[in-house]
């Protein structure tokens, strides 16, 4: 499999309205990622839960309101919203202004079918698609981790901050200095490798190709492919980076400022770098 390039507004159109557009990024056994455009004061997912698989939303612009069994929470820009399995949530956007997001189901369990098979009502059973209805003894743990938050590590040319890590999926943002070389190409065996560009123009290379990013611009490593990322140019870049599942890549962060790594503890983290 060749690294799947998508260039800004690229991807399958689901939902194309006047007040929301919904678009598929990535439709991957181990992650279904969407890009959602809400107009203002749009209703979105009544609350609900998934028992297989974990929910996430990184806010792009604007701001989410997400309803959990102990109330709401809210997700301004730069924010990310995580529903664990069995957790209680839902979504809208209750201002009055746009609203834009991704969302990460990870693993998938057939999550993008799901979106194409509501547009046809009489062939749409939410349970096939790992949805269900709220219990009353459904657990806690819907999280928001605001724009600035989470684990932050500072290396020379780029800053990391671990926005979640669980098993299914690690949400990392990059900050990257000019000048920032990147990793040396690898490949993965368990875990896909995700990014979408927020800001400037970082480099990447999948499979084959090396690619100049923009921002809106996702490129994704499926299991195999060499994939690596830096940024050239004499400006700061930013990105948002997923792996799923997570392999302990929060962990691997930490190691790697350390220590010089082995091939054995780089296959530990899932990590094979390649010529």
């Amino acid at each position: 499999m060749e690294g799947i390039v998508l260039r800004t507004g690229e991807g399958e159109a689901i939902t194309m309205r006047d007040d929301r557009s919904v678009v598929v990024k990535l439709d991957l056994e181990q992650i279904g990622m969407t890009e959602a455009w809400y107009g203002s004061q749009q209703p979105g997912a009544s609350p609900h839960i998934h028992r297989a698989h974990a929910d996430s939303f990184y806010v792009l612009d604007g701001e989410l309101t997400f309803f959990t069994a102990t109330g709401t929470m809210t997700a301004p820009t730069g924010a990310v919203f995580l529903a664990p399995p069995n957790v209680v949530h839902g979504f809208a956007n209750e201002r009055e202004a746009e609203a834009r997001y991704l969302n990460f189901h990870t693993p998938d369990r057939r999550f993008i079918e799901s979106l194409r098979r509501r547009r046809d009502p009489s062939t749409y059973d939410p349970a096939q698609y790992d949805t269900f209805e709220p219990s009353p003894d459904a657990p806690l743990g819907a999280t928001v981790s605001m724009r600035g938050d989470g684990d932050r590590l500072e290396a020379e040319t780029r800053t990391a901050t671990v926005k979640i890590e669980r098993e299914e999926l690690a949400i990392v943002e990059f900050e990257l200095d000019p000048g920032f070389e990147g990793p040396k190409p690898h490949i993965h065996k368990r875990h896909v490798d995700t990014f979408y560009v927020l800001d400037g123009e970082p480099e990447f290379r999948a499979g084959d190709e090396i690619l100049h990013g923009a921002p809106g611009m996702l490129v994704a490593a499926p299991t195999g492919v060499v994939h690596s990322f830096g940024n050239p140019l004499p400006a700061p870049a930013r990105l948002v980076n997923v792996h799923a599942p997570s392999c302990d890549f929060r962990e691997y962060l930490h190691v790697m400022q350390d220590v010089d790594l082995d091939e054995a503890t780089r296959a530990k983290y899932d990590l094979y770098e390649v010529e």
